[in-house]
């Protein structure tokens, strides 16, 4: 089992809590730099619910295509993800011009076109998609149940 978390202070008290149980088959991530996402091992389910909104357009595009590609064959990747907020527009010049005070909490969307076609290219299918009510009234946010196909190796699409 490998659990990875933007947050150090979550990590330990995971670690604390898989010692008190005598837990020793957990592996964990530090997942503070964007880096850390490619030093991940291949693996067989992904699970993440309210982490992705709280990153930019970009970065989710690319936590969610370098962990889609890291699926073994068959693997399953449960997520979500705000898919639609009313109002929303995201520049990539105007977020990297402006300020980002600490404990500001960010929320941001992909478009579900944008998630479909990144989610094809790594060689996933969607099995299911879901709203759910976790961003609030304003918006549409998606659980999807998402599977690596058989024939897809660690690196997404074949060339056929």
């Amino acid at each position: 089992v490998m659990g990875g978390d933007i947050s150090a202070v979550h990590l330990e008290r995971a670690r604390k809590v898989a010692a008190r149980f005598g837990l020793q088959n957990i592996s964990f991530f530090h997942l503070n730099a964007i880096h850390r996402y490619l030093e991940l091992p291949i693996f067989d389910v992904f699970f993440s619910i309210i982490v992705l909104q709280h990153n930019p357009p970009p970065l989710m595009a690319f936590i969610i295509e370098t962990v889609l590609n890291k699926l073994t064959p068959g693997g399953i990747a449960y997520f979500q993800i705000p898919t639609y907020i009313m109002n929303y527009a995201f520049s990539a010049a105007e977020y990297l011009a402006g300020e980002h005070p600490l404990g500001k909490v960010e929320v941001h969307c992909m478009p579900q076109s944008t998630l479909f076609d990144l989610i094809d290219r790594t060689g996933c299918k969607i099995l299911e998609i879901r709203e759910d009510g976790a961003v609030g009234a304003l918006a549409i946010s998606n659980r999807l149940l998402v599977k690596k196909r058989e024939n897809q190796g660690s690196s997404g699409r074949s060339g056929a």
